[in-house]
């Protein structure tokens, strides 16, 4: 090649570079995104790319890039930049590339830069789990991070599932999924929440193919669905899959459960024959129910929640003789051993799968069989074949009482013969039900003493038994925070009771307050509500764009008799009202006793369901109501003399 050609090459090699930079800056800048996905939004996934290669049941490849570029500081959670490993992962690459707000490159983030460590859940003594991730700290912003990886993995039980879109006040410009089958590999597809959204489905017998772009970003709103109710998604799985080291089956929840007995359990229950004798000893003459008690009070007493997370250990319980001789157990494992138990007391029971959590009630979807729930619970049948449920890792909880943690949800009941899907206990509005009583004084100076009665069931009583459970301090605090509209509130005396066996929490608390009443001209202004008022109010949304979503129903009736102060009388009563809807019915009274008391009555009975979101408006309004009633005054004027 001659010295001009040479010259000309290098010119045309610097113009293409010159020119791919030049589009890599304006792609990476704020202003090439779309103004439609700004809106709301606190991050922009540029472009999410995830392509999994499926050479066997037992054998994939994940292959991911993902840009976002992060709007401002409450953007950074969408950074993800991250990767879970254990020994079944063989991370083949891992890179990330950093770019300012201009779009220019700033810096490339090598594997042995990102951090390495444990992904642990706070109480796994063992754990195999770990996670490689990046920890960005911008010097400004907007910014733009550049994530690549590939991994290859044995373990087939968990396919990767596609959200197009990432999460709250974070929008997407495009995205895509595939799986690529190198064999034919029988399986199941999901699909949630894609109508309404641009997205294709561009799938083959061959391969799963879907593409999205231009998703804005989701504004949360209050009493709503929770994003992943309403997000869209994707999820995979195969008949025939590999899980750490153990092969799995199962397109039936039948022959899924009937996998799970066979191979995660059965070689688990190896009770030792001595803890046998000492079961059957406890249980002698007791009743089915009685004796499922004993073994449920034993488990309490004599074991401790730990969790150990080795291989396959993360979905096969720990032997029942290992957990007899250590006394500790995570979820699976102590459930395995009350189960083993049970079998020795003569008491049927089921080991079950479900998602627990407190804050909102998830079911295992009975259409997409797969491994799927977080927590392991167990059921026992009672003699009218009715499930009774415990929660193994509890230690305080009474005998059949799970409260909010797993309540009211599908779970997978897995049984010799094959799995089942149920439903756990179900807990009424009228069924979490607080009562308060109380009796107080008001003086002239418009102090107050009084004593106050709370009574819980439900899943008003697993929100307050562990109360018991805290400092003295603690507990005052609990009150303060409780009753902070009662400005000046001292708390004299507490006592607590928890009856198990009526699941009943009894509180008794012995109350002053220097500044209960206001004097205004001589005459003294209170609210006669001074124990369960509700002061909060729904935010407004000019746009509401959700349903309207009451999570769990609840019935409050309260009984307050007033004494009032020496040397006053009424001056005006508030009138009582009664509201009935469909979200529920409030109602309150006033009454004039015989003896110069006033008794005041009042109930509330808040339902659980979803509703349009027209609806949401005609709730706001109930609850605006209800605490302008709940702060309703009495005035007292002076006695003539």
């Amino acid at each position: 090649m001659t010295p001009l050609k040479n010259t000309l090459s290098a010119l045309l090699l610097l113009l293409v570079a010159t020119n791919a930079s030049a589009q890599k800056s304006i792609s990476y800048t704020r202003q090439n995104i779309p103004e439609a996905l700004i809106v709301n939004a606190n991050a922009v996934v540029r472009l999410s790319e995830t392509n999994i290669t499926m050479h066997s049941y037992k054998d994939m490849t994940v292959k991911s890039k993902r840009i976002v570029t992060i709007l401002n500081d409450q953007g950074d959670r969408y950074q993800e930049a991250y990767i879970g490993y254990d020994p079944y992962v063989d991370i083949e690459f891992l890179e990330a590339s950093i770019y300012d707000k201009n779009g220019q490159f700033v810096k490339k983030i090598k594997r042995k830069e990102f951090r390495d460590q444990s992904y642990g859940d706070g109480v796994s003594i063992y754990n195999d789990d770990r996670i490689l991730f990046l920890s960005y700290t911008p010097t400004a912003y907007p910014y733009t991070l550049v994530f690549d990886s590939e991994y290859r993995t044995s373990t087939t039980a968990f396919i990767e599932a596609w959200y197009p879109l990432g999460g709250m006040y974070v929008s997407t410009q495009k995205s895509s999924y595939s799986i690529n089958f190198e064999q034919p590999l029988p399986h199941r597809i999901k699909k949630s929440n894609l109508e309404n959204n641009p997205i294709k489905d561009l799938s083959t017998p061959q391969s799963v193919q879907f593409e999205a772009e231009n998703i804005a970003a989701v504004k949360p709103e209050g009493f709503a669905p929770t994003f992943t109710e309403m997000a869209p998604m994707v999820r995979v799985a195969l008949n025939k899959f590999h899980l750490k080291g153990v092969d799995g089956q199962g397109d039936t929840w039948e022959d899924f459960g009937k996998w799970m007995y066979d191979d995660l359990l059965m070689a688990s229950n190896d009770l030792p024959e001595a803890s046998k004798v000492k079961i059957k000893t406890l249980v002698a003459g007791k009743s089915k129910m009685e004796a499922a008690k004993l073994v449920y009070e034993y488990v309490q007493e004599n074991t401790r929640y730990v969790s150990v997370q080795i291989g396959v250990g993360g979905w096969k319980p720990m032997k029942a003789s290992e957990v007899d001789r250590l006394g500790y157990g995570d979820c699976k494992a102590l459930t395995n051993y009350t189960k083993s138990l049970m079998d020795a007391a003569g008491v049927a029971s089921y080991y079950s799968v479900v998602y627990a959590g407190a804050n909102s009630k998830k079911d295992i979807d009975e259409d997409f069989v797969a491994m799927q729930g977080n927590h392991v619970i167990l059921a026992i049948p009672d003699e009218d074949d009715k499930m009774v449920w415990i929660d193994c890792t509890s230690q305080v909880h009474p005998f059949g009482f799970v409260g909010d943690f797993t309540d009211d949800r599908k779970v997978l009941l897995v049984k010799p013969e094959g799995g089942e899907i149920v439903k756990t206990v179900r807990y009424d509005p009228k069924d979490n039900y607080q009562k308060t009583e109380a009796e107080y004084r008001l003086n002239p100076d418009g102090s107050m003493t009084g004593l106050v009665e709370i009574q819980t069931r439900g899943t008003q009583y697993n929100d307050r038994f562990t109360l018991t459970q805290r400092t003295e301090l603690e507990k005052e605090s609990h009150y303060k925070e409780f009753w902070n509209y009662l400005n000046g509130l001292q708390i004299n005396s507490i006592a607590l009771e928890n009856n198990k066996e009526s699941v009943v929490f009894t509180e008794k608390v012995d109350v002053g307050c220097d500044s209960y009443a206001t004097n205004v001209n001589g005459e003294l202004i209170f609210c006669p509500n001074g124990f369960n008022q509700i002061t909060s109010i729904p935010n407004r949304y000019r746009d509401r764009t959700m349903p309207l979503k009451l999570r769990r129903g609840y019935h409050d009736e309260d009984v307050f008799r007033i004494h009032l102060p020496e040397g006053y009388e009424i001056g005006s009563l508030p009138e009582g009202v009664s509201l009935i809807n469909p979200f529920g019915k409030y109602e309150f009274e006033l009454t004039q006793n015989p003896d110069g008391t006033l008794t005041y009555r009042r109930e509330i009975l808040r339902k659980e369901g979803v509703f349009p979101k027209e609806d949401y408006e005609a709730y706001r309004n109930f609850m605006k109501d209800v605490s302008r009633y709940d702060a309703a005054k009495i005035v007292l004027k002076k006695k003539r003399s």
